[in-house]
């Protein structure tokens, strides 16, 4: 993963999760900070797969899990490198670490009520259970994770949220709800308007055509 790659996705995209890549290099090359290595590492595999290189960001995921295995419950950053590692799995629509990222999901992020303001573990619930193949699963997990991030009034997220439930409709093809990834989508349109995200319309449009392909 180059520097010049990181920074593109970052530009073109920036998410809801979007650290400076330089600053995340430079911090990494300072003595006392390579407790940030494995975190930024998963972040390195998230960047690959969002830029479309697949194999690549798994392969880098593969080598990087122990990051989480080993995290103690309230560890620090253990809660964007799950997340991480799920939207890389989602993005390369991947399902081999779904056992693995749901238990440490549940035990360090969901069932201590772990939060950041810059992910969600309902929503990374609702992914897993997307890639596992348990869409009335993932749909309540959905369902709670807009209840929750409207009552914390963490709209940014939304849209994202928005966007994965439709993929999930999208990719289940004719035995996915079309009329819910509709109205997701017609739900992340009106955010980004209302808070002005208009880096995410290519996004929101090409979900669309998958609905509706």
């Amino acid at each position: 993963m180059c520097l010049a790659q990181a920074e593109r996705l970052v530009e073109d995209d920036p998410g809801p999760i979007c650290p400076s890549v330089d600053e995340v290099e430079r911090l990494t090359a300072r003595e006392d900070s390579k407790w940030l290595s494995g975190d930024v590492a998963i972040f390195r595999s998230y960047c690959l797969t969002a830029l479309g290189d697949h194999e690549a960001g798994m392969q880098e995921l593969d080598k990087r899990l122990v990051v989480i295995e080993r995290a103690h419950v309230g560890a620090l950053n253990s809660l964007v490198a799950i997340h991480l590692a799920v939207q890389a799995s989602w993005v390369a629509d991947r399902a081999e670490h779904v056992a693995l990222l749901e238990r440490h999901l549940h035990a360090k992020v969901l069932e201590p009520d772990f939060c950041r303001l810059d992910t969600d573990g309902r929503w990374d619930a609702a992914v897993l259970c997307a890639l596992s193949g348990r869409p009335d699963e993932a749909r309540i997990w959905f369902q709670r994770a807009h209840e929750r991030l409207t009552a914390q009034e963490a709209i940014l997220l939304l849209p994202y949220v928005c966007c994965d439930e439709a993929l999930m409709e999208a990719r289940l093809g004719g035995a996915g709800d079309r009329a819910n990834g509709q109205r997701r989508l017609d739900d992340a349109r009106a955010w980004v308007e209302r808070i002005g995200l208009p880096k995410l319309m290519p996004r929101i449009d090409d979900v669309a055509a998958q609905l509706s392909s």
